[in-house]
């Protein structure tokens, strides 16, 4: 049985790769674009994390997280249950370093130089109230105790009008990341 304080262990590990990145081909925000805003399905819950608001199941849990270096703020919610984390982590700066572009760019460098990101795909999209936005997904293994996990990462990269910045990754198992609702997660970002 996997003790609370060890899941927040997991997830810290899985979310790593955006703790770092806060210190594929680009899409035409126009064509076939990865994500897109979407309503959250029915029962799910609202959270307001900082400058955007998300909704993700009513079982995920709020849980304390630290911002890193390069964040003012961050936020994070996982899941309920056994096994390798699934959840969302929320970064915001008030004063971002780099546009959403740039930022993507650096999330592609930090998760192939840190986890071997594979199947990488990026694109520049269209995001109600942002200034400007982006996205990356990508999977990569990962040793959660004496297992190699496949994960599935994404990220969701928001500018917003004040010059601040917002970054909501969101992280499952690959096998189960459709079923998890995390991409759904993903697509409920609102800017608040």
């Amino acid at each position: 049985m996997t003790t609370p304080a060890r899941r927040r262990r997991i997830l810290a590990v899985l979310l790593a790769p955006l703790a770092l990145a806060a210190c594929g081909t680009s899409e035409d925000a126009s064509g076939d674009a990865p994500l897109v805003p979407a309503a959250a399905p029915d029962g799910w819950t609202s959270h307001a994390m900082g400058p955007v608001d998300l909704s993700a199941p009513g079982e995920w849990e709020e849980f304390a997280t630290e911002p890193g270096e390069a964040a003012d703020e961050a936020y994070a919610l996982r899941a309920q249950g056994e096994g390798p984390g699934t959840g969302v982590h929320t970064s915001v700066t008030s004063e971002r370093r780099r546009d959403a572009e740039a930022a993507i760019a650096n999330l592609k460098d930090v998760g192939s130089a840190g986890v071997e990101a594979r199947d990488v795909e990026e694109a520049v999209l269209s995001w109600p109230g942002a200034e400007n936005a982006g996205w990356i997904g990508y999977e990569a293994t990962v040793r959660i105790g004496a297992d190699d996990v496949d994960m599935r990462y994404e990220y969701l990269v928001i500018d917003l009008e004040d010059s601040s910045q917002a970054i909501v990754a969101v992280v499952a198992p690959a096998e189960d990341f459709d079923e998890s609702g995390a991409h759904d997660v993903l697509a409920s970002v609102t800017v608040g």
